[in-house]
């Protein structure tokens, strides 16, 4: 996971497998805040905003997993 600082792409984070990204983005409607770069091939599973808002809601402990890395996310990111 990488994010622009000065013009330069600063390493934040490195995902393992089975972790997601993009969660910010679809939860608080904004831009994304980081940058993701594959070192090793992988299956992505992409889903609409809508979708993803919809699985979060429904589903009360993966909303609250979202949340709290999102949280996370956001604490080291900022």
């Amino acid at each position: 996971m990488l994010r622009q600082v000065n013009g330069r792409l600063e390493h934040v984070a490195r995902l393992n497998p089975g972790e997601c990204f993009g969660e910010i983005a679809l939860l608080c409607d904004i831009p994304r805040t980081a940058t993701i770069k594959c070192l090793t091939p992988v299956d992505v599973v992409v889903l609409p905003r809508d979708q993803f808002v919809t699985l979060a809601e429904g589903y009360r402990d993966l909303g609250k997993a979202l949340k709290a890395r999102m949280a996370e996310r956001l604490s080291v990111t900022v």
